[in-house]
């Protein structure tokens, strides 16, 4: 029998990462957890590799742009659009929330000032890394995904590590299930905007 591997890449902020959790805490305790799950992932057949945005040694090695703004939405996109391009992992999960990797900020086509409309003016979205189409804050430039895109949260702001290494716990032992389990009932989550369609499906 054949062995397939799939290659994934874990994208994050090291430095965005230090400066939330501390580097005693980073060493210590991330760093081994993710580790630990770069190890089981290669007992599924997965390849994962752990890519600093911010560290310009090794995105000068992969041959894309480096991170020098944590929060600079246009450097991340760049980063993770040449990731792709020059790594082409199967897929790709982004680990932090929005102060460690940011979300992009998409404008929302539906805004309304009206009562019952949406007030929202912009939507921020891991979308656009999703999609090979460049940076820009219009949805219609990415309506078609062609990429796996992940992400694995902290709490943003939150200095205590807990909640990110729970993700990356839960994300180390995750197993599988056959197609037949999706079909069964399920709990949704949504907006009171968005009910009536929501309870269409």
């Amino acid at each position: 029998m054949t062995v397939v591997f799939l290659d994934k890449v874990i994208a994050t902020n090291k430095g965005a990462l230090k400066a939330l959790y501390g580097e005693s805490v980073f060493e210590n305790r991330i760093l081994p957890q993710i580790n630990s799950w770069v190890s089981v992932d290669l007992g599924k057949c997965i390849r994962s590799r752990i890519v600093y945005l911010d560290d310009a040694d090794e995105m000068k090695s992969i041959g894309a742009p480096v991170v020098t703004d944590r929060a600079d939405e246009r450097q991340n996109k760049a980063a993770i659009d040449a990731i792709f391009d020059k790594l082409k992992p199967a897929f790709l999960t982004i680990l932090g929330s929005i102060d460690i990797v940011p979300m992009q900020t998409l404008a929302n086509p539906i805004y309304s000032p009206h009562p019952t409309g949406d007030h929202d003016r912009t939507v921020p979205s891991d979308l656009p890394y999703a999609c090979g189409a460049p940076f820009g804050n219009r949805i219609t430039a990415f309506l078609k995904p062609t990429r796996a895109v992940a992400r694995l949260p902290g709490i943003t702001g939150v200095r205590d590590p807990e909640a990110l290494l729970t993700a990356i716990k839960v994300a180390t032992i995750l197993k599988g299930r056959s197609a037949e389990k999706y079909k069964e009932k399920y709990f949704s989550v949504s907006a009171e905007f968005w009910e009536g369609s929501t309870r269409s499906t």
